[in-house]
């Protein structure tokens, strides 16, 4: 989960914090990331993630504790591939 105070909201820290997230990713062989979003899907689409269906999660993944509490039924699941 990314979250950001009220207070500092807009000034790009969230962005900032998935970005480096995805540089090392990169930087250490992780080919994949995947996010459940209520609040930003959008922002997570302008970086360069896809929407993906729940059905297409991997079966580890579709089994975790954050899928299964974070109900991806009322959240956007998204995916970020290296390029």
């Amino acid at each position: 989960m990314v979250a950001v105070r009220p207070s500092a909201q807009g000034a790009g820290l969230a962005r900032a914090l998935v970005l480096a997230l995805m540089d090392l990713a990169s930087v250490i062989g992780i080919h994949e990331l995947y996010v459940l979003s209520r609040i930003a899907p959008d922002a997570f689409a302008h970086l360069g993630w896809e929407e993906i269906h729940p059905q297409d999660l991997p079966a580890n993944l579709e089994a975790s504790d954050a899928v299964r509490e974070g109900d991806p039924s009322t959240a956007t699941i998204l995916r970020w591939r290296v390029t």
